[in-house]
């Protein structure tokens, strides 16, 4: 007899099979042979001699690099409901039904949860042991507070995504997100210091708020069309990751003026070849909110990176770093210049390099500027800033025409 539970049951069996589907026609006894056994083999042997005989550079890395490093971990988890389009007509007026298959949906994130970030953890082992010295109930705590607010942050998102849409969800999402990193970063260093009964306390109370927001979850009537989107992304999510090189996938507009600079304007003076076509992939760049939004989220890790290392190591941060972020735009604008629009127009190699040029270096200029801005003020005080902002953006401006 079909009840909610065998319900569940069903559908997480499909979903598994599926994923094994999609998984089995892309790794097939080639890619296992060639590339994944021998890289176990390589990596194992690798993580074992660094067990034995760390290396000197593992010592020496900062403690501010342990919640560093889990920070990206906070976006990779989503609840999962296993919602589908037919229980809007079946079970909406299934209550009872309905919150049995969101309770045991969080419980199967809850276990993803765990493995991932055990996952995660292992590769940390040697550099927490050996390098910062921590103890394993000390690991065993920051684990337990990672776990906590990945749950955290997925259950939260999921209740943004039904209660807000458009600008309000991205703008109020990443405040939430920013708020909840700051919390995470603090504990995660407070563990580090105090004892393990005030990390398991604080270990408690996140997990009381997770339990806030499960009744929170259950009790609200507006999810079900969002818990339906997300389950549909869910379930494609490995073929679009398999499929991404295969086929560009070209957005799809829905408005006829764009948010930002909509009476488009010119930005710069001249009518150069090189100074329109900075121009026109400057105006495209900004007015893309995932471009947007993939920059901010660069900046705030690489602040938060600045801010917890040693002040040697801040400094090579500071100039490193954009150019990571330059090699990533540099991609992005390659891939831009391959479009339709673009190429039909006839432009000279040295015209177009030049233009890439100019807007890889004013894009990612504001980031650059508040990178050493707060650089500098928490390595020198207040005369401090604008001396690092004005170093990084002279080392940004020369080092921008590195063709990497």
């Amino acid at each position: 007899m079909m009840n909610a539970n065998r319900l569940f049951v069903l559908r997480l069996k499909k979903y598994g099979t599926d994923q094994y589907r999609v998984w089995k026609g892309a790794l097939d006894w080639t890619v296992w042979l060639y590339l994944i056994v021998p890289g176990l083999f390589i990596g194992g042997g690798t993580y074992l001699e660094i067990w034995q005989s760390p290396p000197s550079w593992l010592l020496q890395l900062p403690a501010g690099l342990y919640p560093a490093i889990l920070i990206i971990s906070l976006l990779l988890g989503r609840l999962r409901t296993f919602m589908e389009e037919a229980d809007v007509l079946f079970l909406v007026q299934q209550r009872s039904w309905l919150r049995v298959l969101v309770l045991r949906g969080i419980l199967y994130t809850f276990i993803v949860q765990m493995i991932t970030t055990a996952l995660l953890f292992v590769p940390l082992l040697p550099y927490l042991v050996r390098g910062l010295e921590l103890s394993w109930e000390v690991i065993a705590i920051g684990y337990g507070w990672t776990v906590a607010f990945k749950m955290i942050c997925s259950i939260t998102a999921n209740l943004m995504d039904a209660k807000w849409t458009g600008w309000r969800r991205h703008v109020i999402g990443t405040l939430w997100f920013i708020l909840l990193v700051a919390i995470f970063v603090y504990g995660m260093l407070q563990w580090m210091s105090l004892s393990a009964t005030a990390g398991l306390i604080g270990v408690g109370a996140a997990f009381a708020v997770i339990t806030w927001l499960i009744g929170r979850k259950l009790a609200s009537r507006s999810s079900l069309y969002s818990d339906i989107a997300s389950e549909q992304d869910a379930r494609l999510a490995s073929t679009k990751l398999l499929l991404s090189q295969a086929a560009p996938v070209k957005p799809i507009g829905r408005q006829k003026k764009p948010l930002v600079m909509r009476r488009s304007g010119r930005l710069f003076r001249g009518s150069e070849p090189t100074v329109i076509l900075a121009e026109m992939y400057v105006k495209s760049a900004i007015r893309q909110f995932g471009y947007v939004r993939l920059n901010l989220g660069f900046f705030s890790v690489s602040i938060t990176a600045v801010l917890l290392s040693p002040l040697w190591l801040g400094i090579v941060l500071v100039l490193i770093l954009p150019l990571l972020a330059g090699s990533w735009q540099r991609l992005q604008w390659q891939q831009w210049f391959s479009e339709r629009f673009v190429v039909q127009f006839r432009w000279r190699d040295e015209d177009a390099a030049d233009a890439m040029v100019r807007s890889k270096f004013l894009l990612l200029l504001p980031g650059v500027a508040i990178l050493g801005l707060v650089a500098g003020f928490s390595w020198l005080g207040l005369w401090g800033g604008p001396l690092a902002m004005a170093g990084a953006v002279l080392s940004w401006w020369t080092t921008s025409r590195i063709p990497f």
